[in-house]
Parts: structure tokens; C-alpha cells; sequence
């Protein structure tokens, strides 16, 4: 019996953590069901991509609203072609539609029109954008098969701040987070190096789409365009 008591507490913390796990994945089940019947994609881009062989239309429109299971950045620049000088990237004129339909494809990288200081880059590669060539780069993920939502932060080539959550773990969480992260209650996510006492658990909430898209806004340019108007433009398809 004192054998039992003395493994007590070690069966205790065994039998929190598979609750929890339990927990998180079922919820993770239900937030994988309600987005799969939200529509997020833009109806402008859904009609090109139904199109058997979309022409790269360069009629002026949006910008188009995106950030869906998607990857992206924004880079602080005056132009496009100063992204599309500095990352050696070669391209055609593509309207915002044709542009965002053909990076959902795998067709190459978005480059859009300058909006407010900042080009947004869109596409599959976005990753590979090299934050020393630019005063400021911003790099935001949202996919839903692997459940994952990043967003990283840099200033003249320096990381500032990146957080990575995916399949319900935090692989990275480097830098303090940002007054913006702070605003948004972003301190209540778990952190990859903090182990909080099981009592707080229940406290903590998890990273969605919807906060990729709100510390974006935040940052700089909010890709749904739900608060701020741009006129019609073109901007660049590049590989």
C-alpha cells in the first residue's frame, strides 16, 4: 500500500497528460469539421481555377482576399520589382485573381502591387524569401491537413520573433512576442519553452487560421481586405 501512495502522484500527472491529449485531438477533430464547411476561398479565384486552362488575365481588380491554407509573405518595399530584382525572379503581369489562382496551383509566386509599404508575396515557396535583402520581412502559414499556423517576423535580416504550432505541438517559439502578439492574447498559447503546472491548462487555447490572419493585419496588411480599400491593379506571376 505505502508502495502504491509513493507512485501516486507519478499516476496522476500519466493520467492528466492523456486526458489532455485525448482533449486536444478531439479538438482538433471538431475545428477540422467547422472549417471544412466555412467557405474561405475568394469566388473570383475559385471561377479561374475551374477554368481548364486559366489564362493569366490582366484586367486591373482587387486586391483579392486570401490567407487560407496558404503561405505568404510581406515584404517593406516601395515596389514589386524590387522584390522581383532582389530574389531573381522572372515573371508575367497577372491580376490579382489569375495571380492568387495560379500560386494556388503550384503555377509559381504571387507578387503583388505595393500596398501601403508593403508587396505581398503568395505562394507555395514563400519560405524561400531571404530576409536580409529587404529592412523588414513578414512570413505567415496557415494549412489545415497538418493543423498549422505560423508566422515569423524580421527586421534588417534579424529574427525578431517566429512561432510555429502543427499537429498540436509547438516545434518553434523563438524571440518574446511582439506588443502586437500581446494584444491579440496571444500569451495564451503554450509555449515550446515553458511548461506550465497542469492547473493552467485549461487555460491555454490554441492557434487557428484566423490568428495567422489577425497578427498579420496587425503587422501590416491584412490579407482579407475586410477593413481597408485598395483600387483595382495588376501585379506579377513569377517562378
Amino acid at each position: 500500500m505505502e508502495e502504491f501512495w509513493s507512485l501516486f502522484p507519478i499516476l496522476m500527472v500519466v493520467a492528466i497528460e492523456v486526458v489532455l491529449s485525448r482533449w486536444i485531438k478531439e479538438r482538433k477533430q471538431h475545428k477540422a469539421e467547422q472549417r471544412s464547411s466555412q467557405k474561405t476561398m475568394n469566388p473570383a479565384v475559385g471561377r479561374v481555377l475551374r477554368q481548364n486552362d486559366p489564362a493569366l488575365d490582366t484586367t486591373p481588380d482587387g486586391p483579392v482576399p486570401f490567407g487560407y491554407q496558404t503561405s505568404w509573405a510581406a515584404v517593406k518595399c516601395g515596389s514589386p520589382d524590387e522584390v522581383i530584382n532582389a530574389l531573381q525572379l522572372s515573371g508575367k503581369r497577372a491580376n490579382w485573381a489569375a495571380g492568387l489562382a495560379a500560386a494556388e496551383q503550384g503555377r509559381g509566386l504571387f507578387v503583388s502591387p505595393c500596398l501601403d509599404g508593403y508587396v505581398l508575396i503568395v505562394g507555395r515557396e514563400t519560405w524561400r524569401v531571404y530576409p536580409g535583402c529587404f529592412d523588414e520581412v513578414q512570413q505567415f502559414d496557415t494549412q489545415r491537413v497538418s493543423d498549422c499556423a505560423r508566422w515569423a517576423l524580421y527586421r534588417n535580416g534579424r529574427k525578431l520573433r517566429e512561432f510555429s504550432y502543427e499537429d498540436g505541438d509547438v516545434t518553434i517559439d523563438d524571440g518574446p512576442l511582439t506588443t502586437e502578439e500581446q494584444t491579440l492574447g496571444f500569451d495564451a498559447f503554450p509555449r515550446k519553452y515553458e511548461r506550465r503546472e497542469s492547473t493552467e491548462q485549461n487555460e491555454l487555447r490554441f492557434p487557428d487560421e484566423e490568428d495567422v490572419l489577425n497578427i498579420a493585419a496587425a503587422w501590416g496588411i491584412d490579407p482579407r481586405f475586410e477593413n481597408q480599400t485598395y483600387p483595382p491593379s495588376v501585379g506579377w506571376l513569377c517562378t
